[in-house]
């Protein structure tokens, strides 16, 4: 049988496929010419793997083939599909789907885009022994409108072509989230002082200090005067002694001596014991919550970032992540732009091991809900290789995110097959400016 296709690609990637029909004299051939512009280099040479599923996720890969392909320098590749793996076996009356990877050194592949479905219009179907070709089969309906390629370089001007049909029109966007609650109204004042309790009981008296020592003897009196003599006796014989004289009269009592001095204060007594604490007042009444502020005009200002990398990395990602601390919360307006810059510590463990990844600036939407998204465009962020541990990666970028409330900071999308988990610190900041 000879059969001739036109494939049409619906995707991300600017895909051309092109099927010449051959002379029925000729040989069958089955060989699709296939063309795309890749989206980030480096553009060197690669060991490329085209697959057909039958599935947009999951699905079974019923055909593939692998070839060494060499980008120029604008990353544009071309090749034919079926010239290394044979198209025959493949059937094209089902709806397919088209993924182009990149084989790693160690044998495992990294997807270069999702998978792009495409349409196809009927093909004819002629017997290898015959010219007489079936009725005319029914118009089978319209394709979808592909969308738009890159830019490739200027062919020479051919004729004017029919105009395609109009688009359908979109489907209207969501409703936008609900801005966030405006900041806690001023406290109240404080409520009145509850009353003083009463004052405790007088403490017990102390006990009566020690009796001071005794004053000292007074002064002793004068001696009284001395009794008149007796009258001499006539000088007789010697007789005995007489008996002795009675004594004479006592002399006066002396004056009474001065008073001893008084003694010394003996020790206080000890402290009573303090008298019990008085009830504590009643509690004030709470004032009553004042009124919810405005919410504040969007700012002009630079919001910093900066902290440890606590986050392991996963490998073959298809979505960036948040590094490390993000900024505070930031609110533009419709016309602000959001511009910054950072630098992390970024590396992988083992002496053999590398990865591939994506790295930038992305914001999300506050209070945290949905995607995180870069800077630039879809997939342009700048693709490293990382092959030590705590490498320093740096990025920079400017956005206009329309009007919100926003975080923002330092993402990576590890696209390669190790884990990014040797991390240090990521430093930035992004400003908020007028247009």
């Amino acid at each position: 049988m000879k059969r001739s296709w036109y494939l049409g690609i619906f995707g991300g990637m600017s895909i051309v496929l092109l099927l010449s029909l051959q002379a029925l004299a000729e040989p069958p051939q089955e060989i699709i010419p296939y063309k795309t512009t890749l989206s980030s280099g480096p553009f060197t040479e690669f060991t490329a793997r085209f697959s057909l599923y039958d599935a947009e996720t999951e699905g079974n890969e019923i055909w593939f083939e692998e070839k060494q392909i060499t980008p120029n320098s604008a990353g544009f590749i071309s090749t034919k599909l079926g010239s290394v793996t044979p198209l025959a076996a493949v059937d094209f009356g089902q709806q397919l789907w088209v993924q182009v990877s990149k084989k790693r050194p160690n044998g495992t592949y990294r997807v270069l885009r999702t998978r792009t479905r495409f349409g196809m219009v009927p093909y004819a179907l002629w017997s290898a022994g015959s010219v007489n070709p079936g009725p005319t089969g029914p118009t089978g309906p319209t394709g979808f409108t592909g969308v738009t390629g890159v830019t490739g370089t200027t062919g020479t001007a051919g004729s004017t072509g029919p105009t395609g049909p109009l688009g359908q029109t979109g489907a209207t966007g969501t409703t936008g989230t609900t801005g966030p609650i405006g900041p806690t109204g001023v406290t109240g004042t404080t409520g009145a002082t509850g009353v003083t309790g009463p004052i405790g009981p007088t403490g017990v008296t102390g006990a009566m200090g020690d009796t001071g020592p005794t004053g000292t003897t007074g002064v002793s009196g004068a001696t009284g005067p001395t009794g008149a003599t007796g009258v001499t006796g006539s000088t007789g014989a010697t007789g005995d002694f007489g008996p002795t004289g009675p004594n004479g009269a006592d002399g006066a009592t002396g004056a009474t001596g001065v008073t001893g001095a008084t003694g010394a204060t003996g020790d206080s007594g000890p402290i009573g014991a303090t008298g019990t604490t008085g009830a504590t007042g009643a509690t004030g009444a709470t004032g009553a919550t004042g009124a919810t502020g405005a919410t504040g005009a969007a700012g002009v200002g630079i919001y910093p970032f900066s902290g440890p990398v606590t986050l392991n990395i996963s490998p073959d990602s298809l979505s960036f992540v948040f590094v490390g601390p993000f900024t505070a919360e930031i609110i533009t307006n419709g016309t602000q732009r959001l511009t910054g810059s950072a630098v992390a510590s970024l590396g992988v463990s083992g002496t053999m091991n590398t990865t591939e990844a994506r790295i930038g600036l992305c914001y999300q939407a506050y209070p945290i809900t949905g995607d995180i998204t870069e800077f630039v465009a879809l997939d342009t962020s700048p693709e490293v290789v990382i092959s030590a541990p705590n490498q320093a990666l740096a990025a920079s970028a400017s956005v206009k995110p329309g009007a919100g409330n926003w975080i923002a900071g330092f993402c990576v999308k590890n696209t390669g097959p190790n884990q990014i988990d040797t991390n240090s610190t990521v430093t930035g900041w992004v400003m908020v400016t007028d247009e």
